[in-house]
């Protein structure tokens, strides 16, 4: 049911007809079993299996190249009181840099887009080495269809700079959508 991923797929594959299936891990799974709707395979979230020791029933994984993470996806955030100086402190320990520096490039594509939870866009930052490799999409009903974009940039100095980067790849993949 995820619009971002029925973009991807159907990008990837023309050939398949895509249908929403609604319910939980186990529901979709028992309607797969089932043979409803005469259902040759489902997506599932890979960290959905994990978490529930599920794991062995994905038959494959999507690599990036067919079904990118919505910005962020995967990433936790803990907030605290701005005043709480001791747990601030046992915050820092949780902290990662590098996670927290992809996190903010892919958010600058979401904010260049001015995506939402309704918008067929995904983002994925990595590093590699002294590098940061950023790679988007967009999709849109339009003439444009779906657009993607991969970029390699020196790794940022800080999280801000790391949200223009995505920013710009943003900005980019926006250039040909149609705004409404």
């Amino acid at each position: 049911s995820s619009v971002r991923r029925l973009a991807q797929l159907r990008a990837a594959r023309s050939d398949l007809e895509v249908i929403a299936l609604h319910g939980n891990v186990d529901t979709r799974l028992a309607k797969l079993a089932e043979g409803a709707r005469a259902l040759d395979a489902i997506v599932l979230a890979r960290a959905g299996l994990l978490r529930l020791g599920l794991e062995g029933r994905a038959t494959e994984v999507l690599a990036l190249g067919v079904s990118l993470p919505a910005p962020g996806q995967g990433a936790l955030a803990i907030e605290c009181r701005e005043d709480d100086a001791p747990t601030r402190t046992l915050l820092t320990r949780l902290h990662d840099p590098e996670t927290a520096t992809c996190v903010h490039a892919e958010r600058g594509v979401l904010v260049a887009l001015g995506g939402d939870c309704r918008t067929p866009l995904g983002a994925y930052a990595e590093r590699t080495g002294d590098l940061l490799r950023v790679r988007a999409f967009v999709a849109s009903d339009g003439p444009s269809g779906i657009r993607t974009a991969e970029r390699v940039f020196h790794w940022p100095s800080d999280e801000a700079e790391a949200g223009r980067i995505g920013h710009t790849l943003g900005d980019y993949l926006s250039q040909e959508m149609p705004h409404p």
